[in-house]
Formats: structure tokens, sequence, C-alpha cells
């Protein structure tokens, strides 16, 4: 699925989303952590940054926060529960980011992309981060190199993955090191990965 369609699914579900967001901790813990890790609190991307949950966490601890994100109306709900982050309406995977950043987060947005489209996904993650920045994102974990499919609120999504080795081999490639890669949701293959980039590649 492209993304821009996937997009359009997400505007069908986009108040139906935002209900469900209510009082959810998920990733929370996680995106302490990696605020803490980070040496700089200057600027921080948050990727697929849906109705803006966890951008409100990273500008509430000082941060300044771009949120891009591919479905228009979960970014209007965003901007305008909060008006004072910058939030675009983008596909990632062609956006022209202005900068890198101290923290980068993608939270459940990378297994959006398709299984051919990972490598160049999660290389573009890692390029958005500054020298000594942090990064979080999650993603499928193990079974290789997988699509499948899903449903939420009777719209169907796509969902690929790489296996876990693969993204710790584009770390490497990036000078990022692995700091934490985690199974949060088990039984669930939800894996959670914190990097940090060493140095300029």
């Amino acid at each position: 699925m492209k993304p821009n369609e996937t997009g359009r699914r997400y505007d069908r579900i986009a108040e139906w989303w935002d209900a469900q967001m209510v009082g959810k901790t998920v990733g929370i813990a996680y995106l302490h952590r990696a605020i803490g890790l980070a040496r700089t609190h200057g600027s921080a991307l948050d990727v697929g940054c849906g109705v803006g949950r966890l951008s409100r966490l990273l500008a509430e601890a000082g941060l300044t926060v771009t949120g891009v994100d591919v479905s228009a109306k979960m970014i209007r709900i965003a901007a305008g529960r909060l008006p004072g982050i910058r939030f675009i309406r983008a596909d990632f995977l062609t956006w022209q980011r202005p900068v890198e950043y101290d923290l980068v987060v993608a939270w459940d947005s990378l297994f959006h992309v398709a299984p051919d489209g990972q490598v160049e996904a999660t290389d573009r993650l890692c390029d958005a981060v500054a020298p000594d920045g942090i990064l979080l994102f999650t993603c499928g974990g193990i079974g290789g190199r997988k699509g499948r499919r899903g449903f939420m609120n009777g719209v169907e999504f796509h969902y690929g993955s790489l296996a876990e080795p693969e993204y710790l081999d584009i770390l490497k490639k990036h000078c990022c090191d692995c700091l934490a890669a985690e199974r949060d949701q088990l039984p669930y293959d939800h894996l959670v990965i914190l990097a940090r980039k060493t140095a300029a590649v």
C-alpha cells in the first residue's frame, strides 16, 4: 500500500483513532527514556505523529518539535490541539527534512511501510538524527521480510517489517549504537529500538 493511500485510510478513522488515544500510555515510558538519554534537548522529529500524542510530551520536555504524518485529518487534529508545534502533512519517504534532529521518534509508524521500502525508511530515520542524537522507533522485529494485513475500525491497513538483525545492521551502517532492543507487548511481535548516533557518517 502506497503511503498516500495509508494516509487516506487514516483520514477515514481519524476521529475514532483520536478517541482511542485518550489516556493511552503505551510508548510513554520509552519516550521518557529517550528524552533522558538525549544530551541536547534542542529539536525533535515525530515521524508518523498522528494526533500528536507523543509530540505533546516532547514539547513539554522542552524540545522544539516537528511532527510529520501522511494523514491530513490527523495533522489537522494535532495542529488544532497543539498550536505551538509544527505539524506537516507529508510522506516521510519523500519529505525533504530541513535539518537533523537531536531526537527522532517513529512510534508505530515504520511498520506501515511495505517490506521492500523498510531499508530506505530506516536509512532515512537514521539520517535524520544529528550526531550524538537519539533514535527511538518500533518495528515488527522477527520473521524476515514479510507483509500482513490488519483492520482498525473496519478499515484495512498493510504492515511490513524486516528481521531484527537487519535493523541492527542498518543502525551500524549509520554509526548508531543500539542501546536497547526490547519486546514490550508480548506475545505480540512488537520491537522497540533505542539508539544513539555516535558520529557523522
